[in-house]
């Protein structure tokens, strides 16, 4: 395992550690990977992509680094919020342009799909591999050259249940 200095850190048997970046951010280092989460309701880390009376999406980026197979990425990553006190279903299109090839225009029919209950948040999280919750932006090793321009949220349904 890569040895790193943190002001603050917490090991176990040097096989699970646990610290707090200087932007409060949770780095959790594990044989396997580096896991840095976001400070939970740090609302200034979050940026509105659409809101209605019903649903919010935000977005914001995120490291995830697995040390073991080198890959260091920078992820587009989301949080899908009910603002009803009934059940929702929310699905989408979404589209990514890299480098200027739009990536998803040429599958008008691909759809992502996420049901709330009243009042509830769910967002990304490292160990969830659902592209519902992440658009991978660029790899920070420079090794996949492609880069994320940017991205939309299309044709947003609504059944409330």
């Amino acid at each position: 395992m890569k040895k790193q200095s943190w002001a603050g850190i917490l090991c176990l048997a040097q096989v699970f550690c646990f610290a707090l970046n200087a932007h409060g951010a949770a780095v959790y280092k594990t044989q396997q990977a580096t896991v840095i989460l976001l400070p939970a309701g740090i609302t200034a880390s979050w940026k509105e992509e659409y809101k209605d009376e019903q649903i919010l999406i935000e977005s914001s980026v995120a490291v995830y680094e697995d040390v073991i197979n080198g890959i260091r990425h920078e992820r587009v990553v989301f949080r899908y919020t009910n603002l009803t006190s009934q059940t929702i279903t929310v699905s989408f299109n979404r589209t990514m342009n890299y480098d200027g090839v739009c990536y998803g225009c040429d599958h008008p029919d691909k759809k992502y799909s996420i049901t709330l209950a009243p009042m509830e948040s769910k967002e990304y999280a490292n160990d969830n591999k659902d592209k519902l919750f992440f658009i991978f932006s660029k790899d920070l090793n420079k090794t996949i050259t492609k880069k994320l321009d940017s991205f939309r949220i299309l044709n947003i349904e609504k059944l409330a249940k």
